[in-house]
Formats: C-alpha cells, sequence, structure tokens
C-alpha cells in the first residue's frame, strides 16, 4: 500500500528554516533527494545534483535548534546515520514522529 508522508529535513550547513518534503512510501530514497531539491532549488540547493546529497536520518528525534548545535559540535555520523539512495522511503521512515526533524541533508558536489 502507497501512503503518502510528509518529513521535516534540515540542510547541514545553511541558516535556512527546516522545510518539509511530501513522498509517497514507497519510492525510492532518490526520489526524495530529487523532491529535496524541488523545495530548496531557489536556495540552498540551487547549485547542487539531487544526486550529489546524502541524506542522514536521526538516531535521536529533536527539534532544529537542538540539532544545529550538535551539528556544529560533532560529526553528523555520530547523531545520524546514511540513509543508502538505493533503498526506499518506507525502510527508513515507517512511522515518522510528529514536530521533530526527520533527516538531515549533506549537500555534495556544486554544479
Amino acid at each position: 500500500m502507497v501512503t503518502r508522508i510528509e518529513l521535516l529535513a534540515l540542510i547541514q550547513g545553511y541558516d535556512g528554516e527546516a522545510f518539509s518534503v511530501h513522498v509517497d512510501s514507497s519510492a525510492p530514497i532518490s526520489e526524495l533527494k530529487s523532491k529535496v531539491r524541488e523545495e530548496t532549488k531557489n536556495g540552498a540547493s540551487r547549485d547542487v545534483n539531487p544526486a550529489d546529497f546524502t541524506l542522514w536520518k536521526l538516531k535521536v528525534p529533536m527539534n532544529s535548534n537542538c540539532l544545529r548545535a550538535r551539528l556544529s559540535q560533532t560529526d553528523i555520523s555520530e547523531i545520524c546515520v546514511e540513509i543508502p539512495s538505493d533503498e526506499t522511503v518506507s525502510k527508513w521512515f515507517l512511522e515518522p514522529p510528529p514536530s521533530s526533524i526527520h533527516f538531515v541533508v549533506e549537500r555534495g558536489q556544486f554544479i
């Protein structure tokens, strides 16, 4: 069964607000990357190819202020797990918790 879910994301190293992305739970992570690009194309990702994004799922849910503070003090791999592009959204986000950041976007190479 395909379920449309809403996920909250934050771009590492970018001062912009957290943003939401709507995606089908059966979609591949590569489609989630494309949705991130659509949502941020006029800002943080205007010069980045979606294939160059690395997505990270938080090990422990937290709000954007707490997450920004933690990311400035530690390596992303200590508070997040890298999400492989060849897996589906539902494998990583079965029931996303409300009101917390679900994943972090690490921008890759600029175009």
